[in-house]
């Protein structure tokens, strides 16, 4: 006897410009064109409907029954609506400052493997995440400013298109993230990117040539060294790299020369 558990329809009324199923509500969903396609530019509100007990939002098939190829998500999916699981696989865009910032009961979120920006503090303070998938973004090319500051999620995550990280706060206090992978990046010239990730092992951008001194470490946040960072790979060409203060499991620091180094403490 094998049974199923069958996932939400969603509908879309096009004149009213909402999203709908048996759970939830979403408002301001309008379909647009770019570059040929169909996409939902999803603004909100989100709302639980009356009768409904559910803390997941699964968006799969929302864009299919609106005619759409992908989902830019504007609508903040706050505390208030008590969402532990957010299932997107069609989600390309999130957002500044709305989407999840400061929500402190979502535990997972899984967005398309095609995401291409993570605007202003998408992910800060969300302390109950732990579970964000993919954990390779291959064509995501914007992180902004505090995108993951002081968010709980945990694991090994890989960014092959970034080539730049020049907000402040990117990954401040990231507590659980173990390893960083950046294929492209070539600076990090603010500060505290990466300040306050207490377990980060390993670091890798053999690209990178121009970053803060402080962007793993300042005195403001020295309660949070990065104490477990066993490994760091930078370019050979690196004109300023950061200090490594209080790094004290560090024992691999590739290249070992840096012969056009002008700034460093």
């Amino acid at each position: 006897l094998m049974t199923s558990i069958a996932r939400a329809a969603w509908t879309y009324d096009s004149s009213a410009q909402v999203l709908e199923n048996e759970d939830w509500t979403i408002a301001s969903a309008a379909l647009k064109t770019a570059g040929g396609k169909n996409y939902l530019k999803v603004s909100g509100p989100i709302a639980r409907k009356a009768e409904s007990t559910s803390t997941t939002i699964d968006l799969t098939g929302a864009a299919a029954v609106a005619n759409a190829s992908y989902i830019e998500l504007w609508a903040s999916v706050g505390t208030e609506l008590g969402v532990k699981r957010f299932i997107a696989p069609d989600v390309t865009y999130l957002r500044e400052n709305t989407t999840f910032s400061g929500n402190t009961t979502i535990e997972e979120i899984e967005l398309s493997p095609d995401v291409t920006t993570f605007g202003h503090n998408v992910f800060n303070g969300t302390t109950a995440l732990k579970t964000l998938r993919p954990r390779v973004f291959p064509s995501l090319t914007t992180l902004g400013q505090g995108a993951f500051q002081e968010s709980a999620v945990e694991g090994d995550f890989e960014f092959p298109a970034i080539t730049q990280l020049n907000l402040q706060n990117v990954f401040l206090k990231a507590q659980n993230i173990t390893s960083l992978k950046f294929d492209s990046l070539t600076e990090a010239k603010q500060n505290y990117t990466f300040c306050g990730m207490t377990s980060l092992t390993n670091f890798y951008a053999p690209n990178a040539v121009r970053m803060s001194t402080i962007a793993f470490y300042h005195s403001n946040y020295s309660a949070f060294p990065c104490a477990k960072l066993e490994t760091v790979t930078l370019s050979a060409n690196a004109t300023s790299i950061p200090q490594f203060h209080y790094c004290a499991a560090l024992k691999s620091l590739t290249p070992t020369e840096f012969p056009l180094l002008t700034s460093s403490q």
